[in-house]
């Protein structure tokens, strides 16, 4: 009361007590030689904020270890003025730290193979323009070097006219499952000619 009425300017309108250990908010006017105050306990209220500012960081805790675990990573774009929104997930499938870089298009397109630009663009553009989701793998040269290889699932948002706003997209590090499938392929035609070697020498003798 003494910071409302001694104080030239409006002070803040959240105060804590530490004897009873209680939020309130605070309002007041000057009415001629009086002052009109208004209070309320909020004191509820602060300790749902605050329990619900730990379900998020508890929460967002458990985001960044599964990400980091599946090596998977997300995004968002903003169609209207191209602005990403990277996780920090998907920082790291770049070997970057979150936040070491303006998440672009033209930085995503710079450290993606060259072959797989072109392709991408036009899985995109043709989602935008059916408003539907979409597929596609990117290879991407990491700050290491590496040549890693995103498998990408995504939908178009679209807002309440249907007009499309928002790319969402979950991506996953598949570099290993690739290089397995390849493997196989070639075992396989290994196996295949082989077999067939065999078969003819066998027809032969």
């Amino acid at each position: 009361l003494l910071q409302v009425t001694s104080s030239p300017t409006q002070p803040p309108g959240e105060f804590f007590l530490p004897r009873h250990q209680q939020w309130i908010t605070m309002t007041s006017t000057r009415q001629g030689d009086d002052w009109v105050v208004y209070w309320q306990d909020v004191t509820a209220q602060k300790q749902r904020q605050s329990e619900n500012e730990n379900q998020q960081a508890a929460s967002d805790s458990l985001l960044g270890r599964t990400e980091a675990v599946a090596r998977i990573g997300s995004y968002e774009l903003e169609l209207a003025t191209g602005r990403f929104h990277f996780s920090d997930g998907l920082y790291r499938l770049f070997g970057e730290e979150p936040g070491a870089f303006v998440p672009e298009m033209a930085f995503i397109n710079s450290h993606s193979h060259p072959d797989d630009v072109a392709g991408v663009q036009q899985v995109l553009a043709q989602a935008i323009a059916d408003c539907q989701p979409y597929y596609y793998q990117r290879r991407i040269y990491r700050s290491d070097g590496q040549l890693r290889t995103l498998e990408v699932h995504g939908r178009v948002e679209c807002d309440a006219l249907g007009q499309p706003v928002k790319l969402l997209g979950l991506l996953q590090d598949v570099t290993e499952r690739e290089q397995a499938a390849q493997e196989l392929l070639r075992v396989k035609d290994e196996l295949a000619r082989r077999a067939t070697d065999n078969y003819a020498a066998l027809y032969n003798s």
